[in-house]
C-alpha cells in the first residue's frame, strides 16, 4: 500500500508540476505579448509626442516670423491685390500727366527652364526645372499716352514697381511736339 500511496502522491506531485509549468508558460506568453503591446504603444507615444514637438515648433516659428512674413506679402501681388495694384499704377499714371490703359491681363503659364547638359555639373542638374506651385506669370499690357516725359517716367515706374516683375516689351511712337505713346508690356510674379 505504501507504494501504491507513493505512486499516487508522485501523480499528484507530476499533476502538479506540469499545472505549475503550464501556467508559468501560460504566464510567460502573457507577458511576452503585454511587453509587445507595451512597445507598440511606446513607439505610438514617441510618435506623437515628436509630433506635438514638430507641431509647436512650426507654430512658434510661425508667431516669431509673423512680422516678417507681412512684410515679405507687401512685394508679393495675389489675385485679390491685382486690381488695387491697377487702380494705383492708374492713379500713378495720372500725377505723371499720362493716360495709362490696360489692354490686356492674363495668367501664363511659367515656361520650364532647361539647363544645358553641356553646362550641367550632374545628370541631376540636367532635368528640367519645376516652377514653384505657389507662384504663376501674370502678363500686362498697358497702353500709356501723353506728354513724352511722363509716358517715360511711366516705363520707369513699371520697371522698378516693388514686385518680382520684368518688363517684356515696350514701344514708343512720338505723336507730335512733346506728345507720344507707347504700350509697355510687362510680367508679374503672382502668388496664388
Amino acid at each position: 500500500m505504501t507504494i501504491k500511496h507513493t505512486y499516487i502522491i508522485g501523480a499528484i506531485a507530476c499533476i502538479y508540476v506540469f499545472t505549475a509549468v503550464a501556467c508559468l508558460a501560460w504566464v510567460l506568453h502573457e507577458v511576452s505579448v503585454s511587453g509587445l503591446l507595451l512597445k507598440d504603444r511606446i513607439s505610438v507615444i514617441e510618435t506623437n509626442s515628436a509630433k506635438e514637438k514638430a507641431n509647436k515648433e512650426l507654430t512658434n516659428l510661425l508667431e516669431s516670423t509673423k512680422t516678417e512674413r507681412e512684410g515679405i506679402d507687401a512685394y508679393l501681388l495675389t489675385e485679390d491685390t491685382t486690381s488695387n495694384f491697377l487702380t494705383d499704377l492708374e492713379n500713378i499714371a495720372k500725377a505723371q500727366g499720362v493716360v495709362l490703359t490696360t489692354n490686356s491681363l492674363e495668367v501664363v503659364k511659367p515656361v520650364k527652364k532647361v539647363i544645358s547638359t553641356s553646362t550641367a555639373t550632374s545628370t541631376a542638374d540636367a532635368v528640367d526645372v519645376q516652377q514653384n506651385p505657389l507662384f504663376q506669370q501674370l502678363a500686362i499690357s498697358f497702353a500709356v499716352e501723353g506728354n513724352e516725359s511722363g509716358v517715360k517716367k511711366m516705363l520707369q515706374i513699371i520697371e522698378n514697381i516693388p514686385y518680382q516683375s520684368q518688363v517684356t516689351a515696350f514701344s514708343l511712337n512720338r505723336q507730335s511736339v512733346g506728345s507720344a505713346k507707347g504700350i509697355i508690356s510687362v510680367t508679374i510674379t503672382l502668388l496664388k
